[in-house]
């Protein structure tokens, strides 16, 4: 995919709207400039309306860097400007995918179960910005652009709809979200009737057999804590006949490691759950705008029985309240568990565009296709139910 980069100086800063109406202008990072805008993406995902620590530089560039670069990708990430002033910036990568090697547009971070991306920028600059980038990449070549993980209500959903050709959104997932009171007794008490129930009668259940603590420790290069995660992750999972999880794998521990050490202490915590002085269950949570993304967990088999994972998400919310925390997001999926602890759900789509060439159109059908298989075999199951 071909691309044309223009070289940025590193005095651009992000600031306020200019009061005349420039037309903005779009320029794509090399290699090199993505990993030294750090400060400048940074800032301006902090000024914008965005929420996600899954659009940090720490976490767009560990991804590129790790991955994506290693399968001969193009690197997308781009910059809107109103003159010299800095006033967005799009996620993006390039990459080649299925038997036609498909050339597709992307997100940072998506193959890495990612929720909330977007474009992001100034407040008063989200409508130019998405149209500035959506021009630019209608007159990229490419075959499809597929962005998953996008919240329904993102910039990107509003507008890119109406910038691209043969754009459309549809429902992917769910990701719980519990909103904070100041205190926890608040909290616990907004919770269901069975849930409080179900919670005080586990931990009446392990503390007569335990000695139980708990304690929060920074992410940041705390490999012992990342490497319980993983121990404690894949003994859950390999108890669970037939299952499997992506998390398991040698680059997600890899890409992990290298996340943490880019991290500082306040980016996020493990959360841990001690039974006589053993950890027995431990969460890993990002930390972003006063809101806490609970992103992984695991717990040793053995003490399934207590609920362990479900006292252990109970404990880091209180911890989360104490510290002034406004959200507590459980992101994609709708577990159960979740729905004892988050009355909220933010909707997560996919937008999905295919171009007027032999491959996208060709993928177009296909995924024509598989949609009428899965209604058709709905359509079945209800019949027989």
């Amino acid at each position: 995919m071909r691309i044309s980069l223009l070289l940025m100086g590193n005095e651009c800063e992000p600031c306020a709207p200019d009061t005349i109406d420039m037309s903005l202008h779009v320029r794509f990072l090399s290699e090199q400039q993505f990993g030294d805008f750090r400060k400048e993406w940074n800032t301006l995902l902090d000024q914008s309306h965005a929420d996600s620590f899954f659009l940090k530089w720490e976490w767009c560039h560990n991804f590129w860097e790790t991955r994506q670069r290693r399968h001969k990708s193009t690197l997308l990430a781009c910059c809107c400007y109103d003159g010299d002033a800095l006033v967005g910036i799009g996620p993006f990568y390039g990459c080649r995918t299925g038997f036609s090697s498909r050339r597709e547009v992307r997100f940072l971070g998506d193959r890495i179960a990612s929720d909330f991306l977007d474009i992001f920028s100034l407040p008063d600059y989200e409508e130019r910005v998405c149209s500035a980038i959506a021009k630019e990449f209608v007159a990229m070549p490419h075959d499809m652009m597929f962005f998953s993980g996008v919240a329904a209500s993102s910039s990107i959903c509003r507008s890119f709809v109406d910038s691209i050709k043969n754009a459309h959104t549809k429902p992917f997932t769910v990701a719980p979200r519990a909103t904070l009171p100041r205190s926890f007794e608040d909290y616990f008490g907004s919770l269901s009737r069975a849930t409080r129930y179900m919670i005080r009668r586990k931990q009446r259940a392990v503390q007569r057999d335990y000695a139980v603590s708990f304690e929060a420790r920074p992410i940041a290069r705390n490999h012992d804590m990342l490497d319980l995660l993983f121990l404690l992750h894949h003994k859950r999972w390999n108890q669970k006949a037939g299952a499997s999880s992506t998390f398991h794998s040698h680059y997600r521990k890899h890409f992990n490691t290298t996340l943490i050490d880019r991290l500082e202490p306040e980016d996020g915590f493990f959360f841990i759950m001690n039974a006589n002085t053993e950890p027995v269950s431990i969460l890993y949570c990002f930390v972003y705008k006063h809101s806490v993304f609970f992103y992984q967990n695991g717990w040793e088999p053995a003490f399934e029985r207590y609920s362990v994972g479900l006292l252990t998400i109970k404990e880091a919310v209180e911890y989360s309240i104490e510290r002034g925390m406004r959200k507590f997001e459980f992101l994609r999926g709708p577990e159960r568990y979740k729905k004892h602890f988050a009355r909220e759900e933010r909707h997560l789509s996919q937008l999905v565009s295919y171009a007027d060439t032999l491959r996208g159109r060709s993928a177009q059908a296909t995924e024509l296709i598989r949609t009428h298989l899965r209604k058709t075999k709905n359509s079945i199951v209800k019949l027989k139910n």
